[in-house]
């Protein structure tokens, strides 16, 4: 029943792009401008392809994607398709503009601003600083009582020489957000439910630039972080990775790296924990058609809820070329991800106090895809990922504060399916249309459901150029399949089905200046991601970007 559903929706999108085939022409854009923030005013005027959307399933992804819940953030296996009231995205700027202000104002009290500036002259050095705000004076309860923000600042440099390219930067941001999933939330002081994060970081590395066969890189990284209450966590994090060219099309790939955390909490002593982890590729071409990298990874972790210290992971990728408009991949792999207070807290900043970490542990991956070029201005792609994950983590209400959330672990292995078809269009440098759709599954060992998980998301991205100033983007997600527990008597509740509508128009005044109109949740649901945690209704943003 469920090879009959994935067919079907596969033949869907398939029909879907070939009715779009026929009554546009152009070349493809690549949908990775989109999602890389770069700097700079004009309107794109050069061709582009779509960036290919990896079929990983990464449960949870490091590092995270990030939780705002005033917005819906969807999890895809290696993308993060927003439906949330946008800042403003930042606009892709000319070489030599190099700051740029932006600020900007919408209903729910929600100003922001952002302030950019670099040095001019970046063939050898180059210096950065970034500061913002972002705030939701009022949220769907109470007015500012479930109000959130975050304001914050990045210093970064860089400078590089013959032989050796050397960056940094230093990082602060504080971010606030209130329990309004409190069912006391009417008769509550808003700040008796306030919760604020500070987070601190900075980072040093290094990479070599001159010997093009033999190449390394290292970075040092410290991060500190500090809640309303007494939840207090400092990592440090080392990082390596070279890559040796053996000969032409053979290369050896190694990484390492090494995280010691350190945390205390209201009833939880300082403790330190550890991760190291290797892994070594020998990548190679058989043949013309041909690529496989192959390897063995390890980790050695002292967390305590698995009786093994000690992992090993072995780790195949192929990669064939059936034709020039098709190719097949496949791989075998896993991983042992990191998990902190710092990325748990980024997901879900209505945590509990004294939860329980553990790295999760992917011990198994296994998955494949085809690509597949249907027509000239048509991408294909579709792919089955199946893992065995350990120690996998999922929210889950607390029984005497349910505004707050357990960390609950399957302390077995999770056995997750991800199915996965995306089709990508565009004609010309006007009109781009991406469609995604994800089916998963969660097999759980300990736990009655993998609880607040998404069954099945569907992402549809589109965008527009009407004129040489005006381009008009669009945003549409349908998530559907979360599960929760009564807090009553632990029966499993359905939460209903997210259906979001985000649209966004940029208007070029000058090369110096844009105007920005933005409209979010336009259908107007009161929507859960979490349970109790309704996001904000229909939401509108004005601003404007200025460079000098």
């Amino acid at each position: 029943m469920h090879l009959r559903k994935h067919i079907t929706a596969f033949l869907f999108f398939a029909f879907v792009a070939t009715l779009a085939t026929a009554q546009t022409s152009g070349e493809l854009e690549n949908v990775e401008i989109e999602i890389v923030k770069e700097r700079k005013l004009q309107v794109p005027s050069v061709t582009r392809r779509y960036g290919k959307i990896s079929p990983h399933a990464s449960d949870p992804i490091y590092p995270p994607i990030i939780y705002r819940f005033n917005q819906a953030q969807v999890m895809l296996p290696d993308l993060a398709l927003p439906v949330r009231p946008y800042k403003l995205k930042k606009e892709d700027f000319e070489e030599s503009q190099k700051a740029y202000l932006r600020f900007g104002l919408g209903n729910y009290l929600s100003p922001y601003g952002e302030l950019y500036y670099s040095n001019k002259d970046q063939t050898k050095s180059r210096v950065s600083a970034n500061a913002w705000f972002d705030v939701f004076n009022r949220g769907p309860i109470q007015k500012n009582k479930s109000g959130n923000g975050q304001y914050g600042i990045t210093l970064s440099g860089s400078v590089a020489r013959k032989r050796l390219a050397l960056s940094g930067d230093v990082d602060y941001r504080h971010s606030f957000w209130h329990f309004y999933g409190s069912p006391d939330v009417a008769t509550t002081e808003a700040k008796e439910l306030r919760q604020h994060f500070d987070r601190f970081s900075m980072s040093a590395g290094f990479n070599t630039t001159e010997n093009k066969k033999s190449l390394l890189s290292a970075q040092a990284k410290f991060n500190y972080m500090a809640d309303r209450f007494e939840a207090r966590e400092t990592i440090l994090q080392f990082q390596a990775s070279h890559q040796q060219i053996v000969r032409e099309k053979q290369f050896i790939k190694t990484e390492a790296s090494y995280y010691l955390i350190n945390r205390q909490d209201l009833a939880v002593d300082a403790k330190s924990r550890s991760l190291f982890q290797a892994q070594s590729l020998y990548e190679f071409s058989p043949t013309e058609n041909v690529i496989v990298s192959a390897g063995l990874g390890l980790a050695f972790e002292n967390d305590t809820l698995d009786s093994k210290d000690f992992h090993f992971y072995p780790k195949v990728n192929a990669s064939y070329k059936v034709t020039d408009a098709i190719r097949v991949k496949a791989f075998m792999d896993g991983n042992m991800v990191p998990v902190t207070l710092h990325t748990l807290t980024q997901e879900n900043p209505w945590l509990a106090p004294n939860i329980a970490m553990a790295n999760v542990n992917e011990a198994f991956v296994l998955g494949g895809e085809v690509e597949a070029t249907v027509a000239k201005k048509i991408d294909l792609r579709t792919g089955l990922t199946i893992a065995s994950i350990k120690q996998l983590y999922f929210f889950n209400n607390t029984i005497n504060a349910p505004e707050k959330f357990d960390i609950e672990y399957d302390k077995g292995a999770t056995e997750r399916t991800n199915f996965f078809t995306q089709v990508q269009f565009a004609a010309g440098t006007k009109t781009s249309l991406a469609i995604r759709y994800d089916v998963f599954r969660y097999n759980t060992d300990t736990l009655v459901r993998a609880w607040h998980k998404p069954q099945s998301i569907l992402a549809l991205t589109a965008s527009h150029l009407f004129s040489a100033k005006l381009r008009l983007s669009s945003d549409f997600t349908y998530i559907s399949g979360i599960q929760a527990q009564s807090i009553e008597n632990k029966s499993v509740v359905s939460l209903p089905s997210i259906a979001d509508l985000s649209i966004k128009a940029d208007y070029h005044f000058s090369k110096k200046a844009i105007g920005t109109l933005q409209v979010a949740n336009l259908f107007n649901q009161n929507y859960q991601f979490l349970q109790f945690y309704t996001v904000r209704g229909f939401q509108i943003r004005a601003g404007l970007t200025w460079s000098f």
